[in-house]
């Protein structure tokens, strides 16, 4: 007898069509593919604070130096502590709905999101910025050296209060300045102000004294298309870069000065079918130890989760049980607590605040679903029929498994092209050691060609490690 691997660990390709897909995966959600092949759920979705507001959390924020957590919902100002009891700051709000930027001054924070900007005090009310020379319609902030940057909503100016003080503004901005482009966002890591438009970005620094000058060394011809996806993640081996959805609908990271695809040519066809990819929003999060650079298409109703460490990447998802579709990721804002060490998820729909927990694997008790789904498998020709005599799975568990514990793995399969799946089957995972299941299925019929899709619901770290083919 001899066994052929199904492909389960080689992530989606979304370059081709599944019908022509033979060694690749069609669909990979809630799920990752590790450094070494193994298939990992994502951790599941534990409420940590509700602020019940029937709005979604526009803005996360760990304020180190105050060690809360600051969020920013239906417009409002809360402060969170350790105990994921939440304080309602009061005072001035924020726009409704849109991706919230912060800027830290340790005894201020400053947020904004489309509207005036918003001081939230280490202790007091939140309140606008009171200077009458500061802008009023800013879309984000940044801040280099103690100089808060605002950048003006359709505009390309880039505002800046004086040096050492927030609230101070004289009328200065700085433009992107490279070409006539509009500014669309901005962003400051390791000295250099990037000014991104929709045909180039251009850095600007600190030069000690104009301040702020036009370094053209800095500049990049690459645009945005997505706006709110720029985003600055640190990888695995902790050395950071910006993160964005370029002009052609291309994810791309700026490693030095030079851009780059990210993700493989089978993401960026994908990304062309949607209807629209301007709406896309960023985020930074950490994913049982791994930094992953999450993008959420809210028109789409999707979202597209980069492995940082791989840069294989798959889709998060929230399972419906009405539609036995996925929606997109429960998540819409993000922040890590180093103090705390919880990754924070801000709901988009609600005033739902969780913790990615590595222990659970629901959302908040939803069906967490990890489902993998093959191309169409063909051994390398379709005029031969191929009998398997029994499919043969293997996975592992992160905890030492119970005697009371029970494990399952639900199959399905369609043959020859046909759109319909055949019954879905149970497996039943017999615990082989404290940490190992081998579940089988035997006689599974014959077959020209075959796709396969393969279900993990457990609340349990199942691991899917491999499937065979016996013949």
């Amino acid at each position: 007898m001899s066994s052929l691997p199904i492909p389960i660990n080689l992530g989606p390709n979304r370059d081709i069509d599944e019908v022509a897909l033979p060694n690749f995966n069609a669909f990979l959600y809630d799920g990752f593919v590790d450094s070494v092949g193994n298939v990992q759920r994502r951790p599941g979705l534990v409420v940590f604070c509700n602020l019940s507001v029937g709005s979604g959390v526009d803005g996360l924020f760990w304020w180190d130096k105050q060690n809360v957590l600051i969020a920013i919902c239906n417009g409002k100002s809360y402060s969170i502590n350790s105990n994921g009891d939440a304080t309602d700051l009061g005072g001035d709000t924020l726009e409704v709905g849109y991706p919230v930027y912060f800027a830290d001054f340790g005894d201020a924070l400053y947020a904004a999101n489309g509207g005036r900007i918003l001081a939230i005090p280490d202790a007091g009310t939140p309140a606008y910025m009171a200077d009458g020379d500061a802008p009023t319609s800013v879309r984000a902030i940044a801040d280099l050296d103690s100089i808060l940057l605002a950048l003006e909503d359709d505009s390309e100016h880039v505002w800046y209060s004086q040096s050492g003080d927030a609230t101070d503004w004289q009328g200065l901005f700085i433009s992107e300045q490279y070409k006539p482009d509009l500014a669309k966002i901005i962003g400051v890591k390791n000295g250099i102000i990037e000014i991104l438009g929709t045909q180039s970005l251009a850095g600007w620094r600190n030069d000690g004294s104009t301040p702020l000058v036009y370094d053209p060394s800095n500049t990049v011809d690459v645009g945005v298309g997505a706006p709110h996806s720029f985003r600055y993640c640190t990888g695995i081996d902790g050395q950071g870069n910006w993160y964005w959805l370029n002009h052609l609908s291309q994810i791309v990271k700026m490693i030095g000065r030079q851009v780059v695809p990210v993700a493989p040519a089978s993401l960026s066809k994908y990304l062309l079918s949607f209807s629209t990819v301007s709406d896309a929003i960023g985020g930074e999060c950490n994913v049982k130890g791994i930094p992953h650079y999450i993008l959420t298409f809210p028109t789409e109703n999707k979202t597209i989760a980069i492995n940082l460490a791989t840069l294989n990447w798959s889709e998060f998802g929230y399972w419906n049980t009405n539609t036995a579709l996925h929606d997109r990721f429960r998540g819409i804002s993000y922040a890590w607590s180093n103090q705390w060490n919880l990754q924070f998820v801000g709901d988009h729909t609600s005033g739902l605040i969780y913790k990615m927990d590595p222990t659970v694997y629901q959302d908040n008790g939803h069906i967490l679903n990890t489902l993998i789904r093959t191309g169409n498998i063909d051994r390398g020709t379709v005029s031969v029929t191929k009998k398997p005599k029994m499919l043969h799975f293997w996975l592992k568990k992160g905890n030492v498994v119970s005697q009371a514990a029970a494990a399952k793995l639900m199959v399905k399969w369609r043959d020859n092209g046909k759109t319909t799946w055949k019954t879905e089957r149970e497996i039943s995972l017999g615990v082989t050691g404290e940490t190992g299941f081998h579940g089988t299925k035997s006689q599974p019929g014959g077959y020209d060609i075959r796709q396969y899709q393969f279900s993990l619901t457990d609340n349990a770290d199942l691991t899917f490690v491999r499937a065979e083919e016996e013949f």
